[in-house]
Order: structure tokens, then C-alpha cells, then sequence
């Protein structure tokens, strides 16, 4: 085989190889997407910071969980086409969940929500009313 002939025939393999080489090592979900968004504080509309925000799917394996930056901001990547279940926490405030978001491939989708703060616990007071009762003292022995 001439040197020519040896040229031709690796530029057709390298042109055949690159699409195979080029594709993403996840190759169980192909067409990953993104869930993204800003979380804020209702009252004040101020974003929030550290607000844990959790994603549940059957199409992954456990949970995937990330927290707020400094802007209120979170963005979960690289998750599979499918149903998910979002849930925002912070303490000292009220937690909320969001059902039912759909996630089609290769797409962004943007969950932004508002939290409410926790109502305050009051102490527990325990009223009875007071009952008399007569009292002597002991005779001395």
C-alpha cells in the first residue's frame, strides 16, 4: 500500500472515529437537562442564601441536593428527561416541595420560588386552676 493511499485511509478513520469519540461518557442519559432558578424570601423579596434545594426522580439514583449562592441563585445540571420532585429548605422558614416538574431532554428549566418564614413556637404554658386545700402542721414528736 502506497504512503498516499495509507494517508487516505487514516483521514477516513479519523473522520468516521471523531463522532464516536466525540460523544458524552454518560451515555445512559444522552440529552441531560437542567433545573434552575432563584429562590427568595416572600416577605421581603430578597433573594436567599444556603436554602438547601433537593431533586427527586425515579430516573435517579438517590437525590441530587445544592444550596443557594449569595444572589439566591441554584442550578442543578445534568439531570436525565423525566418527572422530578423539588424541595426547598432553610431553617427558619417553612419548607416547600414542588410536584410534578417535567423534564424533557436537553432543555432548561427555570423553578423560581418564594419562601415563607416559619411561624414562631410559643412556649407551652400549663394553666389549672388552683384548688385549696387545708394544711396543718405536724405535731412535734
Amino acid at each position: 500500500m502506497s504512503s498516499s493511499a495509507r494517508s487516505v485511509l487514516c483521514v477516513f478513520l479519523l473522520l468516521f472515529a471523531l463522532p464516536v469519540l466525540a460523544q458524552s461518557d454518560d451515555c445512559e442519559h444522552p440529552n441531560p437537562s437542567i433545573i434552575l432558578g432563584t429562590v427568595r424570601n416572600a416577605h421581603e423579596r430578597r433573594p436567599m442564601t444556603d436554602v438547601f434545594v433537593t431533586a427527586r426522580s425515579p430516573n435517579l439514583q438517590g437525590e441530587l441536593s445544592v444550596s443557594t449562592n449569595a444572589q439566591g441563585r441554584y442550578g442543578i445540571p445534568q439531570l436525565p428527561p423525566g418527572e422530578y420532585t423539588l424541595t426547598f429548605e432553610k431553617e427558619g422558614f417553612q419548607a416547600y416541595t414542588r410536584l410534578a416538574i417535567q423534564l424533557h431532554p436537553n432543555r432548561i428549566i427555570v423553578v423560581g420560588v418564594e419562601l415563607l418564614a416559619a411561624a414562631p413556637e410559643e412556649p407551652v404554658r400549663v394553666i389549672a386552676p388552683l384548688q385549696s386545700s387545708t394544711w396543718a402542721p405536724r405535731p412535734p414528736e
